[in-house]
């Protein structure tokens, strides 16, 4: 636990050297030296933090959505393992017919034969269905 909150910390400091935070750096400090002696170390420390505060809070929200999706992963395996030979006998058919169809569109994209069924389908449609689809 100490470890992983002085990583933690480290993290929070280095964090300081972010290329949007690093710019304002020497404002900051003018400005924190101008207030106090002891400006720049209170700025640091703030800084420092704010960014592990806040790393610990990314973390916290992180493993809670891991914890859910782990669940929700588990779940569906167990539902799917019992529907798991359904599924592979369709696949075995399935595959291939999307694979011909993704074929067949392909060449059609590349001989230009989908700009053919495209006007002919939209001849064949009617007016009403052609302005809600086309309209945008």
């Amino acid at each position: 636990m100490l470890t992983s909150l002085a990583l933690a910390f480290i993290a929070g400091l280095v964090t300081i050297l972010n290329p949007c935070v690093l710019p304002l750096i020497p404002i900051l400090v003018g400005s924190a030296l101008g207030t106090a002696k002891a400006g720049p170390l209170a700025l640091a420390a703030g800084l420092v933090t704010s960014f592990t505060l806040f790393g610990f809070t990314v973390i916290a929200f992180g493993m809670s959505v891991a914890a859910s999706i782990l669940a929700f992963a588990y779940g569906s395996r167990r539902a799917l393992g019992e529907r798991g030979r359904v599924l592979q006998a369709v696949s075995r058919y399935a595959r291939p017919i999307f694979g011909a169809a993704l074929l067949v569109v392909g060449v059609m994209v590349l001989t230009g034969f989908d700009k053919i069924v495209e006007i002919a389908l939209l001849d064949a449609l009617p007016d009403s269905v052609n302005a809600f689809t086309t309209g945008f």
